[in-house]
């Protein structure tokens, strides 16, 4: 039989979060790294490409954050019934 203690569910779902956190700040860098490259003098198709592909993981990153951020609700709310 699988067992949980509120204290450990409560700290699993921090962890997610901060991994949530971690995605979030990566998905900024990419968007800043975008807007400073192709935004200043970089044109062209590969400049187009690379905004495009940018735009592309930032939304990957995004729905990295979301399943986080869903899968630590769900920890604190099963924490929550534990206790």
């Amino acid at each position: 039989m699988l067992q949980a203690d509120p204290y450990s569910l409560r700290y699993a779902a921090a962890r997610f979060r901060g991994g949530a956190e971690e995605m979030r700040r990566y998905a900024s860098r990419v968007t800043g790294y975008q807007s400073q490259v192709v935004g200043s003098a970089w044109t062209g198709d590969a400049a187009q490409t690379f905004a495009g592909r940018s735009e592309q993981q930032v939304g990957y990153l995004k729905q990295q954050v979301d399943v986080l951020d869903s899968v630590a609700v769900v920890l604190v709310s099963l924490a929550d019934k534990l206790s």
